[in-house]
């Protein structure tokens, strides 16, 4: 799980990557979630070690993300996402209410400043709300 600060428009950015993620994804079999508040990411990447840390050194590099932080690396034997290539969940009015109640807000606290116990726990009550990338296809911006 690492946790970045993005540049520009997070969600617009995160929607471009959603596609070619997936495909890059698919074929190292790495699956995973991808999480944007109003400045960071959030991202759990679930794979082999191998192609996850290549992976993460090229995150690392792009210049979309700032103060890239691993807080979280371990083995597992079962994976959280094992039939998503890549998905992503936005903060929209309807996941507002999840977001504030870890404090997560435009006045408040980002991904990037959670405990990672309590990172890990937002990411799987948020990945409910998350969307996969072929319903991005038919449109740019996410509204629920």
């Amino acid at each position: 799980i690492y946790t970045s600060v993005g540049v520009g428009d997070l969600v617009e950015t995160s929607l471009q990557v959603l596609e070619r993620a997936a495909i890059f994804n698919l074929s190292r079999k790495i699956t995973g979630m991808l999480a944007v508040d109003h400045r960071s990411f959030a991202q759990v990447l679930e794979g082999r070690r191998g192609e996850v840390d290549k992976l993460m050194a090229s995150i690392a590099k792009d210049p979309r993300h700032t103060q890239v932080r691993v807080i979280a690396d371990f083995p597992t034997t079962v994976r959280m996402w094992p039939t998503w290539q890549m998905s992503v969940a936005t903060t929209t009015p309807r996941n507002l209410p999840l977001l504030q109640r870890y404090g997560i807000g435009p006045n408040g606290k980002s991904f990037a400043d959670l405990d990672p116990a309590l990172l890990k726990a937002l990411l799987l009550e948020f990945s409910e709300h998350a969307i996969s990338r072929r319903e991005t296809a038919s449109s740019k911006r996410v509204s629920h």
